[in-house]
């Protein structure tokens, strides 16, 4: 009788265990609202050519969002926001540009910038943090 409830114990907790795995690995399939990610890996304010003046920055929204964009620089500073808080429904796409200046219009020196895309469903029930790569600003 012990051995027929130690294994039945046993039994319980290895099928506790693939269901918990299971859930899990769902979770990561989870697609991000945020998709099509794109970003200008160089650029320079002060570059000859003028397709290497500004840093673009883009993607698109699979789901009805609300969300802010921002540059941040290598302390994680928010130093200029791209696009100030607002709904988008789902399937809109972006392309916003960063000139390298600051929002106080000062430019900002030479180093690494991340584009930061914060979003929320619009019913504020969930919430995404997406960074994309860095972009490099060099000023010669």
């Amino acid at each position: 009788m012990a051995r027929v409830l130690s294994t039945a114990v046993v039994l319980a907790l290895l099928a506790a265990t693939a269901a918990a795995f299971a859930i899990t690995e769902s979770a990561k399939l989870t697609k991000s609202p945020i998709a099509g990610t794109e970003v200008t890996p160089l650029f320079s304010p002060a570059a000859a050519a003028d397709d290497k003046q500004i840093a673009h920055v883009k993607f698109r929204l699979r789901t009805r969002e609300r969300l802010t964009v921002w540059m941040q620089n290598s302390d994680g500073r928010r130093i200029a926001t791209l696009l100030a808080p607002r709904n988008a429904p789902a399937g809109s796409k972006f392309d916003l540009i960063w000139d390298g200046f600051s929002g106080g219009g000062v430019v900002d020196p030479d180093g690494d910038y991340q584009p930061v895309v914060s979003s929320s469903a619009p019913t504020g029930r969930s919430s995404c943090r997406a960074s994309s790569a860095s972009t490099r600003c060099r000023r010669r």
